[in-house]
């Protein structure tokens, strides 16, 4: 199935290309100094925006666009950091690195890798004065964020997958983590060599009884890093399980047996409470010695859009098949999926809401959700009832492609959104 290359999709938003249309800025507005957006799903990578003060009604009569910007073919997800946003994305059988002004979607360097081919599909990270991108064929690059030089490449060992690689790396301290093998690797982040590898070997993997022939299961999710029981650890949705990793040694705390042979999703942490999105979604409880679950169903799947988590509740698309190629989004964009809140503590669905297939983040108690056909909206996150704000057309009607399925991202409160063949459009959502 022609699943990940769609599915990736689902992974990221970050292409570039040449800016060709500016907008009209409206007036600033104190917005709470944000943490940027410097990876996949945010500076948590829970998917959630630390801003507040922005616009939840800014998108009645229509989107504000400040700009928009022609990138280049991906699934990609953008970064930003410091008023300057990262993308990468493919053009002309050229792979490139692109950093813009943030607020302006003026061009600040680019950068471009004519060995390094396919359309991209993982997220750079910003981290410092260095951002680090994960191409189609596996090669991790280290860029200077001054001017786009680079530092080092790496070609990561070869993978089965069918799409290649779409996991985004994720950076800790020294590290740089990547979802590969049973349960991840993580490199030096200033030099590129390996610190430590999980391996393919099923003598050593996670779980017991996993087969040795990698062909036979992959996984798309990025690491979610978090401390657990005053470890610093890794979470990653491999290939056959859910695995807890130290971090500084790659040493497995625990891992426990998914359901699926194909993770597209990431795991949820609050507290001592990890949830496992899946076909079949589990909640665990670790403990210093132990995990317990919580509660587990077959209620609803959420193994393609990772769920958001809000005051207690998680935001769930119900996605119950798989994405077999881009012909079948016509199909999809048609269909009606179940959109769901559900307490995370119990499992108890709060409520269903049926419409159109949804990336989504959060902020300030509100779901920013994005359509196929490039609906923005924004909608209250409540247990209550699924309750939408405003809404609008984020090409404002204009004749472009209508495949968007990546998430939307909030920054300084200006939202970002792009389809797959290349539009990234800034709107405006400031008061």
């Amino acid at each position: 199935m022609k699943r990940l290359l769609f599915l990736s999709a689902f992974l990221s938003l970050l292409v570039v290309g040449e800016a060709f249309a500016g907008g009209q800025k409206t007036a600033s507005v104190a917005v709470e100094k944000p943490s940027g957006w410097p990876q996949w799903r945010g500076p948590r990578g829970d998917g959630v925006s630390l801003e507040t003060g922005w616009n939840a009604k800014a998108l009645e009569g229509g989107a504000r666009i400040l700009w928009t910007t022609m990138i280049g073919m991906g699934y990609s997800n953008i970064a930003i950091a410091e008023g300057r946003l990262y993308a990468m994305g493919s053009r002309e059988r050229q792979l490139v690195f692109t950093c813009l002004d943030a607020g302006s979607g003026s061009v600040i360097w680019q950068k471009v890798f004519e060995e390094l081919v396919g359309t991209p599909q993982s997220t750079p990270a910003v981290d410092g004065d260095r951002v680090y991108a994960l191409t189609y064929l596996g090669y991790l690059v280290c860029l200077n964020t001054a001017d786009g030089a680079v530092v080092w490449q790496k070609k990561l060992p070869p993978i089965p997958n069918f799409c290649q690689w779409a996991t985004s790396p994720i950076v800790d301290g020294n590290l740089v983590l990547i979802n590969a093998h049973y349960a991840g690797m993580a490199l030096d982040k200033t030099t590129g060599n390996v610190v430590w590898d999980s391996g393919w070997d099923s003598k050593t993997s996670p779980v017991a009884g996993a087969a040795d022939d990698p062909g036979t299961d992959h996984s798309y999710s990025s690491p979610v890093v978090t401390d657990l029981q005053g470890k610093r650890t890794a979470l990653f949705m491999g290939p056959t399980a859910l695995s807890a990793v130290e971090t500084s040694t790659g040493k497995l705390l625990w891992s426990k047996r998914s359901r699926s042979n194909e993770e597209t999703t990431d795991p949820i942490v609050s507290g001592n409470l990890v949830f496992m999105p899946e076909h079949f979604p589990t909640l665990f409880e670790v403990g210093k010695s132990d995990t317990r679950i919580i509660w587990k169903t077959s209620g609803f799947m959420c193994n393609v859009s990772t769920p958001v988590l809000v005051n207690g509740y998680l935001y769930v698309l119900w996605w119950d098949t798989s994405i077999p190629g881009n012909s079948t989004w016509v199909p999809v964009k048609a269909r009606q999926w179940p959109f769901l809140c559900v307490e995370l503590r119990t499992g108890k669905v709060m409520w269903t809401e049926p419409g159109p297939f949804l990336q989504f983040t959060a902020s300030d108690g509100k779901l920013i959700t994005l359509d196929p056909n490039g609906t923005l909206s924004v909608v209250e996150a409540s247990p209550e009832g699924f309750h939408p704000i405003s809404s609008a057309d984020v090409l404002a009607g204009a004749n472009r492609s209508r495949l968007f399925v990546t998430p939307p991202v909030l920054y300084e409160g200006r939202v970002y959104c792009r389809n797959f063949e290349g539009d990234l459009v800034c709107i405006d959502m400031r008061k």
